[in-house]
């Protein structure tokens, strides 16, 4: 009965190990998705408030926590005089572990010309920012849910098979 147990334990330590694994991923995942909805929301901001940059960034990230950080660091970096949104963006959004150095190269290229567009072709700046964003959403999905699934399969079987040699 002891034997059963611990196989049992070991199974469930081999399932826990796999989500432990994944769970960079699924916060990847909700970092995009949390993005997504403060670019939304910042469009409205810049777009029809006429917002500067760095206050409309604040606002927008306001409900996330994590991206409040950054959107701290981009906007104090701004009230600096001389600064260049673009580097300002680089700089903060390096500081978001959740990021990949894709995501950030984008959010970064995509934060450096919304100050420098003008109004008329700000649509058509938000319509390619949204199509590139839904791609890149959609290309980490599908390897995260892969490469997720992959792990957690191999860590159950190394558990079941640990637990089978125990037995």
């Amino acid at each position: 009965m002891i034997a059963w147990a611990g196989a049992l334990a070991v199974v469930v330590g081999g399932v826990g190990v796999g989500r432990v694994l994944t769970q960079p991923g699924r916060d990847r995942l909700r970092a995009l998705g949390e993005w997504r909805r403060c670019l939304e929301q910042l469009e409205g901001e810049v777009v029809w408030r006429r917002r500067p940059v760095g206050e409309a960034l604040k606002l927008a990230a306001g409900a996330h926590p994590e991206l409040r950080r950054v959107a701290e660091r981009l906007a104090q970096a701004l009230a600096r005089p001389g600064t260049d949104l673009r580097e300002a963006a680089v700089a903060a959004l390096t500081q978001d572990p959740r990021l990949s150095a894709e995501e950030a190269r984008l959010l970064s290229a995509f934060l450096g010309q919304v100050g420098t567009v003008p109004s008329g072709q700000q649509a058509a700046l938000w319509d390619g920012l949204r199509q590139e964003w839904r791609d890149l959403e959609r290309r980490v999905k599908e390897t995260e849910t892969a490469d997720g699934r992959l792990v957690q399969t191999l860590c159950t079987l190394a558990g079941c098979a640990v637990a089978i040699w125990m037995l």
